[in-house]
C-alpha cells in the first residue's frame, strides 16, 4: 500500500468517524464542540483536496 492510499484511507476514516460522533451524540451545545467538530471534518476534505490536486500536477509532469 502507498503513501497516497494509506493517507486517502485515514483521511476517509477521519471524515466517518466526525459523522459517527454527530450520529452518536446528536449536535453539539458549546461553541467549542462546535469548532472541533469543524475542524475535523474540514481537515480531512483539505487534505484530499490537496492530494488529488497534486496528483494530478503530477502525472502531467511525468508525462511530457
Amino acid at each position: 500500500m502507498s503513501l497516497r492510499n494509506a493517507a486517502i484511507a485515514m483521511n476517509i476514516l477521519l471524515i466517518m468517524l466526525c459523522v459517527g460522533f454527530f450520529l452518536g451524540h446528536g449536535l453539539p451545545q458549546s461553541l467549542m464542540l462546535w469548532s472541533s467538530a469543524i475542524l475535523w471534518f474540514v481537515a480531512p476534505i483539505v487534505n484530499l483536496l490537496y492530494i488529488f490536486v497534486s496528483s494530478g500536477r503530477n502525472d502531467s509532469v511525468k508525462q511530457t
